[in-house]
């Protein structure tokens, strides 16, 4: 009987042991992973999506996620597309994927780029590999996909326990695990991306895009891995829709070959949409709608899904009841979205039930200044534009349309916040039949910020102790900012006053040097210091004027008079002239820049004995240029 109770108790332990040693093994299998944390994710989001009730399934790598903009087609169209992607994503894995997905969603249509085949010697990586199995769930079919991708392994540091222990390759990141490594969590936003490169960056790739209808032989592997696609299609009866994505750098015959595997897919009875022949149809532009050569940023992201949601909705038939759960879900999940995305993009680009007109180019912001509470912005004409729509963006809280102009091309925006950035784009309109359609826009516009009126300069005397400069006053004013500077510098400040003086005496000014002087307010604003706006020309003092110019001439070795002069401060340029037959001085040259110190007349007109010359050393004060002449000086010839 002791006997029989000690075997139970060893067999207890052994079991607790085990049990322990596998909860210990998934432990390390959970948290020591590829540092994808993100795709753990998107597994669990996918799966938490109701069984069988997506539309479909756009399979894919990184330029699926930057070009299919899932929730904006929910918000406009109604249709339910999930991107499930994996970065670099391989082409061996790309039935797998599919194979998974359609264990939740059997029924839906699978969008398929035929980019995920583009490379000529396609290979699965240690860290494709991992990106694919450390969080695809397990199950008995995981087993299949890790025999079949280690198989492809070339790389000669890979071990093959390390697809069921990849803590065996990741265990040093132990030093850098955070807290998002020990959970898993739903994305709100159903696997969206809206990264800040994603959201602003563009790179012109017209120098890289290709489109052509020509084919070219695939390379025996690419053509092995993409009938091994279509026959796991053929056999499972997949609902499919091939595409292709708008990139650049494609190598050698790339794009050819993708025209070879629609040709494939189509002899298969599969539909291709090619968007690459596209562009312009989408309304893509090549120098602003892509964030590098193979990603496009969100501007173009939604140009194409756009264009991709009214393809499905026109050829497909999906569901229009949808469950309550999805719909709140999906709901909550472009309201997450839209906030993190509405100070890049406006609602013409994410309501795809706003016409579009591509044809129209986008205005230039050729003017924008801050008048005290009020900013006005003018902007070049469109040809063929009805109207613009003024949109603003305040302290980055988001674009908004806040006017239509029509006949004009300029508006003043008033009653602002003192203080405060604001962004302005103008969108051109043409109206039509169907309603107004809007056309391309600048992604970043152009930004005032809103100042309070500067006073007014009113007088700058010589008086016994120096140069007087007197101001307007200037309501509830702190104080008074004195700028000074000479030409070819940039203001200096000098002095401050009390909000009771509007005048300042300065008693450092030497005489002989021309000066300009200006006035700055401040004010306290909610408990901030603000400078007001200020008279950028200000007010000149140039007493006596500059020294003229002291000028040698000679008879260079070409037969050209060349006359020299020693610089003369504060000079902001010189002027040459000649003299003519009738005693009249003719101006040859209108601008000499300082440091130059020499001229050469290279018009010196032939069959002359001598010609007479003078430079004028000349100073520039708004609008107005003085200048100061030297002696004639005759050259012999």
């Amino acid at each position: 009987m002791e006997n029989t109770d000690t075997t139970k108790k060893r067999i207890l332990k052994a079991v607790l042991f085990t049990i322990g040693l596998v909860l210990c093994i998934n432990a390390l299998r959970f948290v020591f992973t590829v540092d994808k944390k993100e795709i753990r994710n998107q597994w669990t989001t996918f799966l938490s999506e109701s069984k069988n009730e997506l539309d479909a399934v756009n399979i894919g790598n990184s330029s699926v996620y930057s070009s299919w903009d899932h929730l904006n087609a929910w918000n406009s169209a109604g249709i339910q597309v999930f991107p499930l992607t994996i970065s670099s994503l391989a082409s061996q894995e790309v039935p797998l994927l599919i194979q998974e997905a359609r264990k939740t969603q059997p029924d839906a249509l699978y969008l398929i780029p035929l980019g995920l085949y583009k490379y000529p010697d396609p290979e699965v990586s240690v860290s494709d590999l991992h990106n694919f199995l450390d969080y695809v769930p397990d199950s008995v079919e995981k087993i299949d996909y890790t025999l079949r991708l280690s198989k492809e392994i070339r790389e000669t540091s890979f071990v093959s326990s390390e697809t069921i222990l990849p803590f065996i390759r990741f265990h040093n990141r132990w030093t850098s695990l955070k807290t998002a490594d020990f959970i898993t969590e739903k994305d709100k936003t159903h696997n969206a991306r809206y990264f800040h490169e994603q959201l602003a960056n563009m790179e012109d790739i017209t120098e890289s895009y290709r489109v052509t209808d020509d084919t070219f032989p695939l390379t025996e592997p690419q053509e092995r891995y993409f009938t091994e696609l279509l026959d796991y299609l053929d056999q499972n009866q997949v609902k499919v829709l091939f595409y292709t994505v708008p990139q650049g750098l494609f190598e050698d015959h790339m794009v050819e070959r993708l025209n070879t595997m629609a040709a494939m897919a189509e002899e298969r009875g599969y539909p291709v949409l090619d968007l690459i022949s596209k562009a312009d149809e989408m309304g893509l532009d090549l120098r602003f709608d892509f964030r590098n050569a193979n990603h496009m940023n969100i501007h173009g992201e939604l140009k194409l899904t756009r264009y991709l949601t009214a393809y499905l909705k026109e050829h497909y038939t999906f569901p229009e009841e949808r469950s309550a759960e999805m719909t709140e879900s999906w709901d909550n999940g472009y309201a997450h979205y839209l906030w993190q995305i509405k100070n890049y993009t406006l609602d013409v680009e994410r309501d795809f039930n706003l016409l579009r007109d591509f044809s129209l180019p986008a205005p230039e912001i050729t003017f924008i200044k801050s008048y005290e509470d009020a900013i006005r912005v003018v902007w070049s004409e469109v040809p063929g534009a009805d109207a613009y729509a003024v949109y603003r963006d305040y302290n980055d809280y988001g674009w908004e349309c806040i006017e239509v102009v029509e006949g004009m091309t300029e508006t003043r925006d008033v009653a602002l916040e003192v203080d405060k950035t604001y962004s302005y784009t103008i969108v051109p309109i043409r109206y039509t039949d169907e309603g107004p359609a809007y056309g391309h826009f600048d992604y970043v516009g152009k930004s005032a910020v809103t100042q309070i009126g500067g006073p007014e300069l009113l007088g700058l005397e010589k008086t016994k102790k120096g140069l007087t400069l007197t101001w307007s006053e200037v309501e509830e004013s702190e104080g008074y900012i004195v700028y000074r500077k000479t030409p070819g510098k940039d203001y200096m400040e000098i002095a401050r006053t009390d909000g009771s003086t509007f005048s300042y005496t300065d008693d450092a000014a030497k005489p002989g040097i021309p000066y300009t002087y200006t006035v700055k307010s401040y004010h306290l604003y909610w408990g901030k210091k603000i400078e007001t706006s200020f008279d950028s020309d200000g007010l000149l003092w140039n007493e006596g004027g500059l020294a003229a110019p002291a000028v040698t001439g000679e008879r260079n070795a070409e037969g050209k008079s060349k006359l020299t002069w020693e610089e003369v401060p504060y000079a902001s340029f010189y002027r040459v002239y000649r003299q003519e037959e009738n005693g009249k001085w003719v101006l040859i040259a209108s601008q000499v820049n300082p440091g130059t110190g020499s001229f050469t007349d290279a018009q010196t007109p032939t069959g002359k004995d001598s010609l007479t010359y003078k430079v004028a050393s000349a100073l520039r004060w708004k609008d107005e240029i003085y200048e100061y002449d030297s002696e004639p000086i005759t050259v012999e010839l």
